[in-house]
């Protein structure tokens, strides 16, 4: 820490758990000053912070908007933006269907959905559509809502009023649309019900942009070509691809792969689920993923994807496989 303070802005509703992170820190010996927390709003305390000249680096956590606010107002500041996103997961007809319900359920109901990695929509291919469906739905019913300080509870409520609005919107919108609720769809004050809903297209809301509730639309297609780059339709990469099947079959682009340079891309990953991290270049969108296996810590196969902005729509993937 010598030399390199910080200071951790919460977000305004949420600021106790920073609170408590800067005390754990302050009772370990870290030396005073190098850990700082400053609460308010992000309008007032986060525009000061990115505007003061002296701060020489930033990471934030928030909406594409306010990525894009900050790359406006912060100069020639260091930016490290994790910023909004709609990921899907692409669930392909060879996908280990209860694997792929784990990945569901954990990608859409964990904290309610309120997690910038949540599966925002599910691609599903037609010919594991029925059973897929059915134990999907069988689990989301069986989730315990309740309040979190309950040990039983197994979801919690909704952040806040703009929260429960952005979500009943969603769902009001998919009601209009002819969307079929499988099971859900209704919010009682804070809470609202684990939701599965099927026959969604791109024209719902939920589909276009990112829910941030315990919602799973399910979108289904026949063959790759029209699956997969639909997961791009709406402006946002994908943020959790499928089972290995997808990196195997998504390999046609004019794209030529021995210009292409890579930068590093880390990134975090759990089994049942895949997790990737976008760059962006001039010239294209780079995405990588590390495909897991059931087995706890168990790699099958590392992709990467490349968007040329040169050819939208088209993309080059080239993987290496573990046995």
């Amino acid at each position: 820490m010598a030399g390199c303070p910080i200071i951790l802005k919460p977000a305004g509703t949420t600021p106790f758990s920073i609170i408590a992170l800067a005390e754990i820190l302050d009772e370990a010996g870290f030396p005073k000053g190098s850990v700082n927390v400053v609460t308010g709003p992000g309008s007032v305390v986060g525009e000061e912070l990115v505007r003061n000249p002296g701060t020489d680096c930033i990471h934030m956590t928030g909406s594409t908007s306010t990525g894009i606010h900050l790359t406006q107002v912060a100069g020639v500041k260091r930016l490290c933006l994790e910023l909004g996103g709609n990921g899907p997961l692409v669930v392909m007809d060879d996908a280990n269907i209860d694997a792929a319900v784990d990945a569901a359920v954990l990608g859409c109901f964990y904290l309610a959905g309120q997690v910038c990695t949540a599966s925002e929509r599910i691609l599903l291919h037609e010919k594991i559509h029925d059973e897929f469906v059915e134990k999907l739905v069988a689990r989301a019913k069986a989730i315990k809502m309740g309040h979190p300080q309950d040990e039983s509870t197994e979801m919690g409520p909704l952040h806040n009023q703009q929260t429960i609005d952005q979500v009943q919107e969603h769902i009001d919108d998919a009601r209009k649309r002819g969307g079929k609720f499988l099971c859900g769809g209704n919010i009682d004050g804070h809470y609202c019900e684990a939701t599965v809903v099927d026959g969604v297209t791109n024209d719902f809301l939920m589909y276009r942009e990112e829910t941030f509730g315990p919602v799973a639309p399910i979108s289904t297609f026949s063959t790759v070509t029209p699956g997969v780059p639909a997961s791009t339709t709406n402006g946002f990469m994908p943020a959790r691809p499928a089972d290995r099947s997808t990196v195997a079959h998504t390999t046609t682009s004019p794209f030529d792969s021995s210009r292409a340079s890579l930068p590093l891309v880390q990134k975090i990953f759990s089994p049942l689920s895949t997790h990737s991290f976008v760059a962006s270049s001039s010239t294209a969108v780079i995405w990588m993923a590390e495909v897991s296996d059931p087995a706890p810590g168990s790699v099958i196969a590392t992709a990467v994807i490349i968007s040329p902005l040169t050819h939208p729509g088209s993309h080059f993937c080239f993987c290496s496989s573990v046995p």
